[in-house]
């Protein structure tokens, strides 16, 4: 099994351990909206670009409102089946969905967290923290948007300096350096604040999209 496809699986688990109504780390999404969102991503992909294309915004909605409604259970099983046929996402599953679905597993795991609870922490196989190191690596400048340098450092593996620019020293004090276990990294930088990672600089210098 790939990382992909025990994220899957792992999360399709808990879906239907914590129900359709359960918190996640996603603002304003439930447990059965995030399930709805994975459904329609990997099934209807011309109605997900609605998120970015304003053409498709009324397909977008469609599609997720038909989700919603479906049954709970039955939606996660349909999801934690996998794509079938001639969907691309066979393909595309074990390059493509490696962080989402980690993120998303951690989104229900640690959903209901609040500043100053415990972080629910899990240590991954270090082939799956390389996984998700070459992942955010490759797209880590698309995620974050930092006035400064940003170096972030995995433990036992190389770090990953995200804006870089001319002028800054390799060593100089003008970045922000982030410390912590990969997994963590990968949902600090994909906006979750339910992390135990350690920040030294000023953190305010960087904007993170999300996932």
């Amino acid at each position: 099994m790939t990382f992909s496809s025990i994220e899957r699986a792992g999360l399709a688990q808990l879906f239907h351990l914590k129900g359709p109504d359960a918190p996640t780390l996603c603002e304003g999404w439930t447990t059965r909206d995030l399930a709805a969102h994975l459904w329609v991503r990997e099934h209807h992909t011309a109605a997900q670009l609605g998120q970015r294309m304003a053409v498709l915004s009324n397909l977008l909605e469609k599609r997720t409102d038909e989700a919603l409604a479906r049954d709970f259970d039955e939606l996660v099983d349909a999801w934690a089946a996998g794509p079938r046929g001639l969907n691309p996402w066979r393909l595309l599953d074990p390059v493509a969905n490696s962080l989402e679905h980690f993120i998303h597993h951690e989104d229900v795991r640690r959903g209901g967290w609040a500043p100053g609870d415990p972080v629910a922490s899990r240590e991954l196989p270090r082939e799956y923290e390389q996984i998700l190191h070459r992942t955010i690596s490759l797209i880590g400048s698309r995620i974050l948007a930092p006035t400064v340098p940003v170096i972030l450092l995995p433990e036992g593996l190389p770090r990953i300096v995200i804006g870089d620019k001319p002028g800054v020293a390799e060593h100089g004090d003008d970045v922000v350096r982030i410390d912590a276990p990969m997994g963590e990294l990968a949902l600090w930088v994909c906006g979750r604040d339910a992390v135990d990672v350690a920040v030294s600089g000023s953190g305010e210098a960087i904007v993170r999209s999300g996932l």
